[in-house]
């Protein structure tokens, strides 16, 4: 059939909704962006980001206007930086350049609570400048996608796989930490390797929604913040939230050279210092909005008649390696494929649109045939959009906003093909597959607005892990809020009490060798009277105290309450806080059972 007539009166050129660069004939400053309704704009520099309460802007725009945000913000100069050659990358696309040195299992109080973790002894400082250098940063184990210690020749995903330096390739079962080494079940038994002796362990997979839902949850826990990935002039790609984000300035205000920033994606137990001007890009995201380079896709099939090389998708760079690019426009983010490929998504039952830009890639020159097809379901249904055959790079063409529906488990299934033509090529075009690299440009599925928030809000204990087993009611729902606090190299998640009192339950079996309850709590903010904590027991107070102020909670001595009267029984024991300043904050840490000999 011939595609020139099939639908061809769909198209929606730049001219619409996400406007291209292209139209604006002054080149770019130091400073590019693109807005949410699709402008460009660029200035010489980003000013009034020196302090996290001010408002920054590019030209006479402030960057988070709600009417029309910034949809990202490009430092021209910088280019992209080459693949590290020891990295760490996660679920969903985020990248610590560093070197895997240490496990640590999770610790427990009298010790500020602290999760199994990687120590990773990063490739550049992610220092606060003038503070004290730390010689590794901590890294969650629970979203790692890959580990590099030594970077192979193939960029490709393995599942479930470790490829060893001697050259073995091992598939395994299981895999567990131990402090520089990995046990690992293979089919045939186990096995225990060394870091030294690994190049890359790439973990199994896991499920890239739930893994997006719960780091946003921790971003984030009442999905009012924006969403900001920050790629850096080394390597880091780092995902945080605007409640995780401090602007500040180590020196002369005005001058922008000064200014540091510090971001904290959900990965990270440590925050991550970058100068403004060691910062490629930041990309900016709304709670209901997914990039989808964010999720990995389902199947990617590549027909090749002449580009078998190129049968493997790029993320965020064109098929050859470059820069997402066509004409002489830059993009946010991406997927670079060479046509023939169908790429295959799944989506949750809380999407609702998708949206896309395409064109040949700027490599492609005057040159390439492509047909980009949207499907939703399979390649055996009806299309959601065709276009007509695309020759050359200089054309960029938009999608517009599509309606998905679940199509499979209630479930829906996003297809996009880069069709090669093979058969129905216009005249003139490039014969096969000849210079057929296209690219997906700023893809972009939207969830259902009420349903991403209640995604977000539904799982608030990935947020703050130390109220685990303990009673309370959902924040924002009675009394109390999930906010963040900026310590000197982290940022922490604290309670806020909206009214004068707060409260957590919990049974708690009493024992010989565990007769004493050890908690830490402090208070951040030394201008506001902390109020007083208590530790009741069937109505018993077993302890009144007034709560300590501390910007470093690792420097107070936790409390201690003995349980000594209850030994084999099982009681309710109730944490009771009362301030006389409505929306004072907490830092709880949780509590544990501890032994007399531990104290």
């Amino acid at each position: 059939m011939n595609r020139w007539l099939i639908q061809c009166f769909a198209l929606v050129t730049v001219a619409t909704g996400f406007s291209s660069a292209g139209a604006q004939s002054a080149a770019p400053q130091r400073f590019l962006a693109e807005w949410c309704d699709g402008a460009r704009t660029s200035a010489a520099e980003i000013t009034d980001w020196s302090w996290v309460d001010k408002q920054p802007r590019l030209g006479d725009r402030p960057l988070y206007d709600l009417g029309n945000r910034a949809r990202w913000v490009r430092d021209v100069t910088i280019e992209p930086a080459p693949p590290a050659s020891t990295a760490i990358e996660f679920v969903g696309g985020d990248q610590l350049p560093g070197k895997v040195v240490a496990h640590r299992a999770a610790k427990v109080l009298p010790e500020l609570p602290v999760p199994a973790h990687l120590e990773v002894e990063p490739t550049v400082s992610f220092d606060r400048p003038s503070a004290p250098s730390r010689s590794h940063l901590r890294v969650t184990t629970e979203w790692i996608r890959r580990i590099i210690w030594e970077r192979r020749a193939h960029d490709r995903y393995t599942p479930s796989t470790v490829f060893c330096r001697d050259g073995r390739q091992l598939q395994f079962r299981s895999l567990r930490w131990q402090e520089a080494s990995v046990r690992l079940l293979l089919d045939d038994g186990q096995t225990q390797l060394l870091f030294e002796e690994i190049a890359e362990l790439h973990m199994p997979p896991i499920d890239p929604w739930e893994a997006l839902f719960a780091q946003r949850a921790i971003l984030t826990p009442t999905a009012a913040s924006l969403f900001m990935t920050v790629d850096s002039a080394h390597g880091l790609r780092a995902t945080t939230s605007l409640e995780r984000f401090e602007a500040r300035s180590i020196g002369r205000e005005a001058d922008s050279k000064n200014w540091i920033h510090l971001v904290q994606p959900a990965w990270s137990l440590d925050g991550l210092y970058l100068y403004h001007h060691q910062i490629r890009q930041r990309t900016f995201f709304g709670s209901h909005e997914v990039p989808l380079t964010a999720i990995p896709p389902t199947r990617s099939v590549h027909r090749a008649a002449l580009t078998s090389a190129w049968k493997h998708a790029r993320w965020e760079h064109g098929i050859h390696g470059g820069q997402l690019t066509a004409g002489d426009d830059p993009f946010g983010w991406g997927i670079g494929v060479h046509a023939h490929h169908e790429l295959e998504f799944d989506l949750p039952p809380a999407v609702r649109t998708f949206r896309t830009r395409f064109a040949l890639d700027a490599s492609a020159g005057g040159g390439g045939c492509v047909q980009a097809i949207v499907y939703n379901g399979s390649t055996e249904t009806e299309p959601l959009f065709e276009s007509r055959p695309i020759i050359g790079s200089r054309t960029v063409t938009d999608t517009g906003r599509m309606a998905l529906a679940p199509t499979i488990q209630d479930h829906a299934r996003l297809v996009l093909v880069a069709d090669a033509m093979f058969d129905d090529a216009p005249p003139g075009a490039d014969p096969l597959d000849v210079r057929d690299a296209f690219n997906w440009l700023e893809p972009m599925v939207e969830l259902n607005p009420d349903e991403a928030f209640q995604a977000l809000t539904t799982r608030w204990p990935r947020a703050m892990p130390a109220l685990n087993g303990w009673q309370t009611p959902a924040p924002h729902l009675d009394g109390w809020e999930i906010e963040h606090a900026l310590y000197v190299n982290a940022v922490s998640p604290i309670v806020r009490i909206e009214g004068n009192t707060w409260s957590l339950k919990r049974q708690l079996s009493i024992t010989e060798q565990a007769p004493r309850m050890v908690f830490r709590v402090t208070h951040p903010d030394r201008r506001v009277n902390p109020g007083r904590v208590r530790v009741l027991v069937g109505g018993e107070k077993l302890l009144d105290k007034q709560i300590d102020v501390s910007n470093d909670p690792g420097q107070k001595d936790p409390l201690s309450v003995s349980l000594e009267a209850y030994i084999g029984r099982e009681i309710e024991v109730e944490v009771q806080f009362e301030t006389p300043t409505p929306g004072a904050t907490l830092d709880w840490r949780g509590a544990v059972l501890l032994g007399d000999a531990a104290n």
